[in-house]
């Protein structure tokens, strides 16, 4: 969907300056912060994601600064990736700045040692809007110009490992200030981010106190930027139409009432999309009223929405490779609930419910997903209520064109997983051995291949109880019939001896091959270095490859290996399951834990602490501890939730040997090799008590 000269409706992108007369609905937001901003030389402008902060800034704050005097800096962004031509830099976010607001086509080495306000003062333009860094030059002495810093939260998402570096581009940014008291700045980024900036606001003067929030647009304002528009096309909306379309998009559902409600915001993106593809649908038409038969027939919100989240998922797995079923069935199963309602997810630091967390993030760029931050940390959920049911409709549209697995476990769901729905025999082999691995790991279709196997190994156990009791009425009948033949011929008694024995002879045979069964499959289960059985039918197992660096999973019945997990550089020396068993432990000599989504094969989290060989682990019963406890006499506690270390267990140098948490997970006991324990309580992280064994 792209923008059109004839079309007053930008679309589902920013606004530009030059399209400041198609931006309605903000005037209040652009007055209120262009008088903050005169006032104040440092302004903090923060909204949720999708509210129009940049588009606010480009065709209203800007052109108001312009004409009040102020000269405005081409808008700059602190991320980006350092040129092949240039090796290495004092400060990244100071030097993606710099190389943001230079446009030229000068050496951009010339910027990796220099420092902010050095830069600032050789930057010069010739007609105002262009800029060029000139190390001679002496830069702007006399009228009062204005840096915008546009998604700063990127000094926080982008380039972790130079964190370090963030402290100081803050120190260079309050000394381009006092050294230049014309320099006004304003930092713009998602509401979101507001926390994690509050540490360095004693860096700047101020303290950062001049802040401005954009609340998202309500009603009056969706009305102007739905009607104006249209006016300026040569249409207009028939009366009660636009509102119609504004209550329309600003629908949400309560969990636990059938009656939809009308919220208070409308996401400024929906509106664009859907009012852009209206007039899209009206070219072809007469110039006149947008009426309420138009809107129905060719403004359908249901599904402008659901063509825009086609082209989002579409972008998403482009850019990252994500598995576009395992995708739609995340929106559906995780940001849905089963009410109907908005659910929420926990972003990871690299899987978010069993998405790659940079999907995460790409889909909350094309405004499909917003971030809240609660509960001490950031949450995923839909940008609005408005976007559930065109989601479930596109699914399930998509659904109907995909493999036939994927449609019968469809079916299954919708008959209120009826048993009479499910696989069985061969048809369920067949499903097993030709459907993909990523449509099996899909949430429902897993569910109802498990839910299939488990109903045949029911039947095959009702059939096998129905042979072994035919066999003993068989069994039975034969023992009467062989005692009355018994007393009428005595002279078949050595016949009848005759069998037993072999009989007996049989029964040996037999017990030894199910004795050699026995050990074969211990040998099976053993026979690698270290061993967790899985409680999934029976019939999968954990272990160790050859090479002691590599886990697999493998299937008991015929040694299939369906996962193997890679990453340890060291021997590996103990594997543990969670209380779900969705979550592999894994530790190895080097003193370093994986922790590994059996769902998806992928490493969540990687634990380092320990200096020496990690000999115990252990998962609380509640699932949200894990502790590790090895050589270097230590024990850590990590939180499952985020898989940060919580406490660090001194055992005063002897090596741990067992680590087992209290059947309420109220307290964790630790062993040593030299006969001592210590009990200590794993919330606070204090002694409780200590001893020998």
């Amino acid at each position: 969907m792209t923008s059109n000269s004839n079309n007053p409706y930008v679309g589902p992108r920013t606004f530009t300056r030059q399209e400041s007369d198609r931006f309605f609905g903000r005037e209040r937001e652009a007055r209120e912060l262009f008088s903050l901003v005169v006032s104040e030389r440092l302004v903090l402008f923060y909204a949720q994601s999708g509210a129009g902060k940049s588009s606010l800034l480009n065709t209203r704050l800007i052109p108001q600064l312009q004409a009040a005097g102020f000269a405005v800096l081409p808008t700059g962004r602190v991320s980006g990736e350092l040129p092949q031509s240039v090796a290495e830099v004092g400060n990244i976010f100071a030097f993606n700045l710099m190389l943001s607001l230079d446009q030229s086509s000068s050496d951009p080495q010339q910027f990796a040692d220099l420092p902010l306000t050095n830069f600032l003062a050789g930057l010069v333009s010739d007609d105002g809007e262009h800029y060029r860094y000139e190390s001679e030059a002496e830069g702007y002495v006399s009228v009062p110009h204005v840096l915008i810093i546009d998604q700063f939260e990127e000094i926080i998402t982008t380039h972790p490992r130079h964190w370090p570096q963030r402290e100081d581009f803050f120190r260079q940014l309050d000394r381009a200030m006092a050294d230049d008291p014309l320099l006004w700045v304003v930092l713009t980024f998602r509401e979101d981010y507001l926390a994690a900036l509050e540490p360095y606001a004693p860096l700047l003067a101020g303290n950062m106190r001049a802040r401005f929030y954009m609340q998202r647009m309500e009603r009056d304002a969706a009305l102007e930027a739905v009607k104006k528009p249209a006016q300026q096309g040569g249409r207009s909306f028939a009366p009660g139409v636009a509102e119609s379309l504004v209550d329309n998009l600003r629908q949400i559902r309560v969990e636990g009432q059938a009656q939809i409600q009308l919220g208070q915001f409308i996401e400024p993106v929906q509106l664009q999309v859907v009012c852009f593809q209206l007039w899209e649908n009206l070219k072809a038409r007469p110039t006149g009223e947008i009426t309420q038969a138009d809107l129905q027939e060719l403004g359908n919100v249901d599904r402008a929405l659901a063509d825009f989240y086609e082209q989002a998922l579409t972008k998403a797995v482009a850019a990252t490779g994500q598995s576009e079923l395992e995708l739609r069935d995340w929106f559906e199963r995780k940001l849905i609930t089963e009410a109907g309602t908005r659910g929420s997810v926990y972003r990871g630091k690299d899987s978010t419910g069993g998405i790659s967390t940079r999907t995460t993030d790409f889909l909350v760029n094309q405004f499909v997903l917003r971030t809240e931050s609660r509960a001490g940390g950031i949450w995923y959920e839909l940008v609005h209520d408005r976007f559930i049911e065109p989601i479930l409709q596109a699914n399930k549209a998509w659904r109907g064109q995909q493999p036939l697995l994927v449609q019968m476990a469809e079916a299954w769901v919708n008959s209120g997983e009826s048993m009479s729905q499910l696989l069985e025999g061969q048809q369920l082999q067949e499903a097993l051995r030709t459907s993909r691995p990523d449509i099996q790991r899909l949430g429902f279709v897993k569910k109802f291949i498990e839910a299939s196997q488990t109903a045949q190994q029911a039947k095959e156990a009702a059939q096998q109880a129905e042979k072994l009791q035919q066999a003993q009425t068989l069994a039975e009948a034969a023992h009467r019939r062989a005692e009355a033949e018994a007393k009428a011929a005595r002279r078949l008694r050595w016949i009848i001896a005759a069998l037993a024995v072999t009989l007996a002879v049989l029964l040996g045979l037999a017990g030894v091959a199910v004795y050699a069964f026995i050990q074969r499959q211990e040998v099976i289960i053993s026979h690698e270095a270290i061993t967790t059985l899985l409680s999934l039918d029976g019939r999968l197992y954990i272990s160790v490859a050859p090479d002691d660096r590599t886990v697999r999973l493998v299937d008991t019945a015929n040694q299939e290996v369906l996962l193997t997990l890679t990453g340890h550089t060291a021997e590996i020396s103990k594997i543990t399951l969670n209380p779900n068993a969705n979550y592999l432990a894994t530790a190895d000599h080097g003193g370093t834990t994986i922790i590994w989504d059996l769902n998806t094969g992928q490493a969540v989290a990687r634990l380092t602490g320990h200096s020496d060989t990690i000999r115990y682990m252990v998962f609380s019963h509640d699932g949200r501890w894990v502790a590790t406890g090895g050589d270097d006499g230590t024990t850590r506690l990590w939180e499952t939730s985020t898989w940060q270390q919580t406490h660090v267990f001194n055992s005063d140098g002897a090596p741990i040997i067992s680590v087992a948490f209290w059947p309420d997970d109220s307290f964790l006991v630790t062993a040593t090799t030299d006969k001592k324990y210590t009990i200590w309580n794993p919330r606070t992280g204090e002694k409780v008590l200590d001893g020998s064994q």
